[in-house]
């Protein structure tokens, strides 16, 4: 584990100081909801990692066959003393202390018990050493050890379908979210570990997507809340994030956008909204998509466009789907180390701060320590 940078701690305050105001609070139905208006954005600017996270940390993953991620930018689950990676139907998912030393596979690719062929989410349980999955097309989500064992089942209520779920060992439950189809019974609901629903919300009152695939459920969970986009191609350009109050078992409102007419995805961060539309670039691939992200400061209101993240080392990270990989309070980018110097190519790296050119040295001696690709993970935890 390498790198502990310490930064201003007005950083957050200085960026804000000359951004305009681009969104309101309007009482929604009894709710308090933030709408922006994407006709009040004038600015477009590269946001300083210290402005969303703080207490960064560079990590290069164990450069090993079993190790290898395959892939960068896969969704990246990170906890106190763990990492965890999945890429859906690329490579099984993959256990890391956070000093990059592999520990195992939590099962692998197959058809046998505890096998998958492409999984859609996963959560670490660090306190009771336990690994949750759930595969595509499976009405079950998989418990594994932290040796890799497959341990057993949790049968869901429903058939799946782009769902993202949260797993309360304590309480023994499990709140589970879908997009809204034809026949979809419900958008929300909440289960013991043998099935049953203990608390729902029907679909009934969700228009239901008017496509039938690229229809998918963002929940990032960073602030221990159940917060809940659902992206539709044809519909999200207005549609509300909300939070799932498991309590009262209700949605509740908290952002939407208007005069924006793109489809988007909506991440909330603890301290701020990342809104981001999606334009291919070329072939329909991963590879040619490219993202126009915008900011909403939570307390001030003010926002803009912006380019990308400048990491402590000066490189700009602006993947389209940057903010989509991150969970549970944590900013995490993985990726090649080729890759991220290819966009030190991109980035402006010029009169580079004493402590950036610090971290760029940090970086370039794990790149030149081999000649092999490898992965390298920068982290921090977000700010609230």
């Amino acid at each position: 584990m390498l790198g502990c940078s310490e930064r201003p701690l007005n950083h957050s305050d200085l960026f804000w100081a000359d951004k305009p105001v681009i969104a309101e609070r309007r009482v929604v139905d009894g709710d308090t909801v933030i709408v922006c208006d994407v006709g009040k954005i004038m600015d477009k600017v590269v946001l300083p990692f210290e402005v969303i996270a703080t207490d960064y940390q560079m990590i290069p993953l164990e450069n090993t066959v079993e190790a290898f991620l395959g892939r960068s930018m896969t969704p990246t689950l990170v906890t106190d003393n763990y990492l965890g990676f999945y890429c859906f139907n690329f490579m099984p998912f993959k256990l890391f202390k956070r000093t990059g030393e592999f520990v195992c596979d939590a099962g692998r690719i197959g058809q046998g018990p505890g096998e998958y062929f492409s999984l859609v989410d996963a959560q670490i349980d660090e306190a009771n050493q336990r690994i949750y999955l759930l595969p595509l097309l499976i009405s079950k989500i998989y418990v594994y050890d932290f040796q890799g064992n497959f341990l057993s089942d949790i049968p869901l209520a429903y058939s799946p379908s782009g769902w993202r779920f949260r797993i309360y060992p304590d309480r023994e439950e499990v709140i589970v979210a879908t997009p809204v189809y034809e026949r979809t019974p419900s958008l929300v609901w909440t289960q013991d570990f043998q099935g049953n629903v203990l608390k729902e919300i029907r679909a009934d009152d969700f228009p239901p997507c008017r496509t039938l695939s690229s229809n998918t459920v963002i929940n990032n969970y960073h602030q221990g809340l159940f917060d809940l986009f659902i992206f539709s191609p044809l519909e999200s350009s207005t549609a509300y994030l909300y939070h799932y109050d498991n309590k009262a078992n209700r949605m509740v409102p908290q952002f939407r956008m208007e005069n924006y007419g793109k489809s988007i995805f909506i991440y909330e961060l603890p301290s701020c909204y990342i809104v981001e539309s999606v334009h291919s670039t070329g072939p329909s691939n991963l590879m040619d998509l490219e993202g126009e992200k915008i900011i909403v400061d939570k307390k001030t209101l003010k926002g803009c466009y912006i380019t990308g993240v400048r990491m402590p080392f000066g490189v700009v990270f602006g993947q389209y789907n940057l903010f989509t990989q991150m969970s549970n309070g944590y900013f995490a980018v993985n990726e090649f180390s080729g890759h991220i110097l290819d966009l030190m190519e991109l980035s402006d790296m010029r009169d580079l701060s004493p402590s950036e050119k610090a971290e760029l040295d940090k970086v370039m001696k794990i790149i030149n320590s081999t000649d092999d690709e490898i992965s390298i993970i920068f982290t921090g935890r977000l700010r609230n």
